[in-house]
């Protein structure tokens, strides 16, 4: 399904849609071929969870918020006596939606996105598609972290997949290398106006989770980028399958949450079948009882 955009002024439209399972291997080359059809979604399970709605978006209402949020971004640039040219309005929409048509949060959003952006790719554009890089696409080919094609929860929010038993820290792989696999896998994800108006849900897959698969530094790095860079909606992180190790995990990753992350987590456990009551069997995994099957590397 190709969701329409409202414009209103000079406000232009994303993609609606991305092909998101394969990108990680065939990199920015992939995103015009990556919008297609989503299918249909299935119909909602019973109401649980965090249930706030997005926001209806009008052409009233963009025609109101982009032009404040382009004299705020405008004005940001001159204090910092920086020439860098304005994000398109495409790239406006999207922080926007990320920050529920707030223009201030927005403007904040966005500094914190380019400056982070910039540190991890310097040799790239401030926006638009990211170039994979060996490393980058080494980091997913870990397997870690998929984006489940078409599965979305009944307020269309985008279902994502973490798996951090496939990652081993012992070999010292570096905050940043995660952080840059990130944004590569979110940028696409972010292709999605329906993505960027509902947000995502994750589903965190924590079995046979020990000591070498957490580092501290990496986590919040990860937090980091997820709550104060990317201009995305997280709805509910739900954890399933967690050993007991993981409960003082847990705890070193809570202090890197803001308070409303941490109220978002659902503590599944090994009773998978739980997760049904929070979304359809089409958007969950086979291996957590699920019908979606998950594409391999």
């Amino acid at each position: 399904r190709t969701t329409p955009v409202k414009s209103g002024g000079t406000v232009t439209q994303l993609c609606a849609s991305v092909e998101h399972d394969s990108m990680a291997t065939h990199g920015p080359a992939a995103a015009a071929a990556a919008v297609s059809s989503a299918g249909p979604v299935p119909p909602p399970p019973p109401a649980k969870g965090n249930q706030e709605a997005p926001l209806e978006e009008t052409d009233s209402l963009m025609a109101d918020v982009v032009p404040k949020l382009r004299h705020l971004v405008k004005a940001e640039r001159a204090k910092a006596e920086s020439t860098t040219a304005l994000p398109p309005d495409e790239v406006l929409c999207m922080f926007l939606r990320g920050c529920k048509y707030n223009p201030e949060k927005a403007a904040k959003r966005l500094v914190m996105y380019e400056a982070k952006r910039a540190e991890l790719f310097p040799d790239q554009p401030l926006h638009g598609p990211l170039v994979a890089t060996d490393e980058v696409n080494a980091t997913l080919q870990l397997g870690h972290f998929k984006v489940l094609e078409g599965a979305r929860d009944h307020h269309g929010r985008q279902v994502l997949l973490m798996m951090p038993a496939k990652i081993n820290f012992s070999d010292g792989k570096t905050p940043a290398r995660f952080a840059r696999a990130l944004f590569f896998r979110m940028q696409f994800v972010l292709l999605s106006v329906e993505s960027q108006r509902n947000g995502v849900v994750m589903i965190n897959d924590a079995v046979g989770v020990g000591r070498a698969n957490f580092s501290r530094e990496v986590t919040k790095e990860m937090l980091h980028v997820v709550q104060d860079c990317l201009p995305m909606r997280v709805g509910n992180i739900f954890i399933c399958n967690q050993p007991f190790i993981f409960g003082v995990i847990f705890k070193i990753i809570r202090l890197f949450m803001k308070e409303k992350m941490r109220q978002r987590v659902v503590m599944i456990g090994s009773d998978v079948g739980k997760l049904a009551e929070y979304l359809v069997p089409e958007s969950i995994p086979v291996q957590l009882g699920g019908t979606f099957k998950v594409a391999e590397l």
